[in-house]
């Protein structure tokens, strides 16, 4: 367990370390970019740069899920099962979220109708 938690940290930093150098790099070519020209030409060159940065960090970001399923894999885990498992309970406390998010907007609205006619009340005595 200590070996896999080690590889998951490694890989974590790899992925991390990655994204912060691909962050980087794109932001020194935006600061290049001369911002005062043509808007439109400014605007297709950063979709370029950010297309390129993006396919560079998707790359880095599936191999470390490949590597990650390959460590738990080797240590035994079943992590479909968990991510269906975990899957399965989101869209249920979504639909759940959903339902109370809707009652409780009902009840804070009557309770500031309640409030305004209290309110109302007290200024005109």
């Amino acid at each position: 367990m200590k070996k896999l938690i080690a590889r998951i940290q490694s890989d974590i930093s790899k992925l991390q370390d990655s994204v912060q150098k691909e962050g980087n790099d794109l932001l020194d070519k935006i600061k290049k970019i001369d911002l005062k020209s043509n808007i439109e030409q400014t605007k297709t060159e950063l979709k370029k740069v950010l297309t390129a940065k993006l396919k560079k960090i998707e790359c880095n970001y599936h191999t470390f899920v490949e590597e990650l399923r390959k460590n738990v894999k080797k240590a035994g885990i079943d992590i479909d099962k968990i991510e269906k498992g975990i899957k399965k309970k989101a869209s249920a406390m979504k639909k759940k979220g959903s339902a109370k998010g809707k009652l409780a907007k009902g009840k804070t609205r009557r309770k500031t109708k309640k409030k305004l006619t209290q309110t109302g009340q007290k200024s005109d005595t």
